[in-house]
């Protein structure tokens, strides 16, 4: 086996501090502070309203579980139970890749509030259903417009 050699010299990995300087000029933290930086509250506007989006997605995809048992009851369409239930995750895998590259090309501010839109649209739709037909319509609206949302925020 080989010998290991010891120098007694030990590398710092903490910063140099406050007072250190180097004269050659690459180093000088005499002024330097540590600042912690501050957001604006427009900038945690956008984070609320964000996080609201993403919660209200993932919220319309997990409550159909326990919503549809009575919903298909009032407007009918036992038999369409399977459509109902996955119209919203098919068209929201469907069109998941599409809406990213066209969000990479248009940038993200207008499809994001034409996505709040749409969605709030298909929700309308969904929610005004007299028929298992415009049920499915609102809930692939919905799908379509749900996974943009979360690929642009």
């Amino acid at each position: 086996m080989g010998k290991r050699i010891e120098t007694g010299h030990r590398p710092s990995l903490s910063p140099p501090s406050a007072a250190t300087s180097v004269t050659a000029g690459a180093l000088n933290t005499d002024s330097v502070s540590p600042a912690t930086p501050r957001h604006s509250p427009r900038f945690w506007m956008i984070i609320v309203a964000l996080s609201l989006l993403s919660f209200i997605s993932a919220l319309d995809v997990t409550i159909i579980a326990t919503a549809l048992p009575p919903i298909t009851e009032h407007i009918g369409g036992a038999t369409q139970y399977v459509w109902i239930a996955n119209s919203f995750v098919f068209a929201s895998a469907v069109l998941q890749p599409l809406i990213g590259q066209l969000s990479n090309i248009l940038g993200r501010r207008t499809p994001l509030i034409t996505s709040i839109a749409l969605f709030t649209l298909g929700s309308g739709i969904a929610g005004g259903a007299r028929n298992p037909a415009m049920l499915i319509g609102g809930r692939t609206r919905q799908g379509g417009r749900c996974w943009r949302l979360l690929r642009l925020d």
